[in-house]
């Protein structure tokens, strides 16, 4: 009992306790409940938006690894100063020689380049090929009489 006015001491949990020991009423609690919420609320927001900018980025990253080498081969490439290799984005291209120019449709595999020229009187080939910024290697495989050309990029598409 309380012996300054007989009436019982009020009972108080800690809970109901602010860190300086003074007591919070309901709508304290419930303002700090709410704020504590919303900070949570906020966190996961972020961590969530985090987590799908590195999603995209394993994506972008994915995707520009597996279209990466045929993108790098697009444009007029020089063999020897009078022959020429166009590719376009299409999967088609252009063997340019003084006088005359052979069209053909080319497919890529890996580090493999498979070229099927429309003009039956020229050999269609494959050849194993890397590009490093303007420079483009060739190494004959089937279908060609073997040796390595390098190619210079002289224009991009």
């Amino acid at each position: 009992m309380n012996e300054q006015n007989n009436q019982p001491a009020e009972r108080t949990y800690p809970s109901q306790r602010s860190n300086g020991g003074r007591y919070l009423s309901n709508a304290e609690r419930l303002r700090r409940k709410k704020k504590r919420h919303r900070q949570i609320m906020m966190q996961r927001g972020i961590l969530a938006a985090i987590a799908l900018a590195i999603l995209i980025l394993i994506i972008v990253l994915i995707c520009k690894g597996c279209s990466g080498a045929s993108n790098s081969i697009i444009g007029k490439w020089d063999v020897d100063g009078t022959t020429f290799y166009e590719f376009y984005d299409d999967g088609s291209g252009m063997m340019i020689l003084p006088g005359t120019s052979y069209v053909f449709t080319y497919t890529i595999e890996k580090d493999q380049i498979h070229i099927d020229y429309e003009n039956e009187s020229v050999h269609d080939g494959s050849y194993t090929f890397t590009v490093d910024d303007d420079k483009m290697t060739l190494v004959g495989g089937e279908g060609t009489i073997g040796g390595t050309y390098e190619l210079t990029r002289i224009e991009n598409k």
